[in-house]
């Protein structure tokens, strides 16, 4: 599924909704789930969930993890090719 506003940008409806799909589907399936984010202004949600944990990341570990990102991403790109 694919949702955008003019600017391109997350906002916080598009993720309040984005999570509202998430948490029915865990719903459906008898599956909770932990979910990390980060501290972005359109990650603020008052939404109630049911099936979704939401943590914070803690601030200014983008420049620790991405390293981590990255060889997931290219073991992804590896096995799927």
């Amino acid at each position: 599924m694919y949702e955008a506003n003019r600017n391109a940008w997350m906002v916080s409806d598009l993720w309040n909704k984005r999570l509202l799909k998430v948490d029915r589907s865990m719903k459906l399936l008898n599956r909770n789930i932990l979910l990390f984010y980060d501290n972005c202004a359109s990650h603020k949600t008052d939404v109630k969930l049911t099936n979704i944990k939401l943590t914070f990341l803690p601030p200014n570990t983008t420049s620790l993890i991405q390293p981590l990102d990255m060889v997931i991403i290219a073991n992804f790109k590896r096995h799927y090719k």
